[in-house]
């Protein structure tokens, strides 16, 4: 049986996906109309600390001096990071402002690899967020099934073959046969 997506961030992806009047089928997401839509400004950084992958900053004050923050939010992505997985690093980002995880202010958030380990729950909720924005399941399942090779596939949804493989697990599609 297939693991539920947590329900919470489903509707927050649907919520996202009819504001902007994008539909699953539009692949790959549009993420830049998606933060301009949310009043949220991108910026890359090299962090301080190698292991920081992305930053969302909700509050005006926190955001580093001669940077133009967002209207609500600012995220800082780690500058030279692999496209695909800055895609992901962004897409989660997103999840953690739409999803409310921002009491402080600020977020900070480390990569941990491909692991399902995490014990934070608004890590597993953004990490399902950006997994269902980025590949939503009835497109994902649609074409996970069709055969076609993870490298087309990776292309078809700009993420990371990693990100493929762990979204195949989460839907309980099993890996891949070909």
């Amino acid at each position: 049986m297939a693991k539920q997506p947590n329900q919470p961030s489903v509707t927050k992806v649907e919520e996202v996906r009819n504001a902007t009047g994008m539909s699953p089928r539009d692949l790959p997401v549009d993420l830049q109309k998606i933060t301009e839509h949310l009043g949220l400004k991108v910026y890359y950084a090299n962090f301080s600390d190698s292991r920081i992958s992305g930053m969302l900053i909700t509050d005006a004050s926190r955001v580093p001096q001669g940077t133009v923050p967002g209207k609500n939010a600012t995220i800082f992505l780690k500058s030279g990071e692999y496209p695909p997985r800055a895609r992901f690093t962004l897409a989660h980002e997103i999840g953690h402002y739409c999803l409310g995880h921002h009491n402080d202010g600020v977020v900070t958030d480390f990569y941990r690899g491909h692991s399902d380990g995490y014990s934070d729950p608004n890590e597993k909720d953004a990490n399902e967020f950006a997994a269902e924005l980025l590949m939503p399941k009835i497109m994902f399942t649609q074409l996970w099934q069709s055969k076609l090779v993870l490298e087309e596939l990776s292309v078809i949804f700009s993420v990371s073959i990693e990100a493929l493989l762990v979204r195949a697990r989460a839907l309980n599609l099993g890996e891949p046969t070909y």
